[in-house]
């Protein structure tokens, strides 16, 4: 991204980035049809191993805006793919022994990437954790959050303010997230405490709504009952600095919006 314009999305292709603007949809006809316009398209070279010769599995990616470098968990070559987007220009893969695409989401890797300064943060499958410097894109170090074996670290944000990684294992049963101590000098993690989400019901969160209104009696439990049914489910906070979570419960709309909280 830069000046504003959204110009960087990547999109599955056969061995390359799609490069995608805010005009419009291009159209194989030359037409335009809706909020995307295609710019061009970006080669991504196969590693070897790579039998497929072509990009068919990827995770997240991340766009750093100081150095305006694009990067993209690449699975189908067990990489992380750079872009310069501001020349949309292909930069270099760099390796931290990364799982692959193993034909499961929840087994492969690289999964999760965010950068910060020198060094970047990719999570991986089993459960890795690993810190890149990107002054040599050498792995400097790398831990565990103990998931079940063969399952992948996923998802997580970076709090630079505080050094602290969140990282989810959403593939365990029950998903858990790690809190996780970045040395903001050296790039060392040290793994903190582990968040368990016991309530997890894969995304079906009314079920989870009605299971804690049973939790609770009489005219409260038919409160809260009314006020967790809405359509807004609850947000699980932490505060970085006592590891405490803080669950924010629905908000309910009577009148002017207003938000409770429950430490519990």
């Amino acid at each position: 991204m830069n000046g504003g314009k959204h110009r960087l999305l990547p999109v599955l292709a056969t061995g390359a980035l799609l490069l995608a603007g805010s005009a419009a949809w291009a159209r194989e006809d030359g037409g335009d049809n809706g909020p995307i316009k295609l710019l061009t398209t970006i080669p991504v070279p196969p590693v070897a191993g790579n039998a497929t010769g072509g990009l068919y599995a990827f995770d997240i990616s991340f766009i750093d805006p100081h150095t305006q470098l694009y990067y993209l968990a690449d699975r189908s070559n067990a990489v992380i793919d750079v872009v310069d987007a501001r020349t949309n220009a292909f930069v270099k893969q760099i390796k931290g022994g990364f799982k692959g695409f193993t034909g499961s989401n929840d087994t492969s890797g690289p999964d999760g990437v965010v950068a910060a300064g020198r060094f970047l943060f990719v999570t991986d499958a089993p459960s890795r954790v690993v810190t890149i410097d990107l002054t040599t894109d050498k792995v400097v170090s790398e831990v565990s959050t103990g998931g079940a074996p063969g399952l992948r670290a996923d998802e997580f944000a970076y709090d630079p303010e505080d050094g602290l990684l969140l990282v989810v294992n959403n593939a365990d049963d029950p998903p858990f997230a790690t809190l996780i101590t970045v040395n903001k000098t050296t790039g060392a993690l040290t793994v903190g405490k582990r968040v368990t989400f016991t309530d997890a019901t894969n995304g079906d969160y009314r079920r989870a709504h009605r299971r804690q209104a049973r939790d609770v009696h009489g005219c409260d439990q038919r409160r809260r009952a009314a006020d967790m049914g809405s359509a807004h489910p609850p947000v699980l906070h932490l505060d970085p600095r006592s590891r405490r979570p803080r669950r924010h419960r629905a908000e309910r709309r009577r009148g002017p919006d207003h938000r409770e909280w429950d430490d519990r």
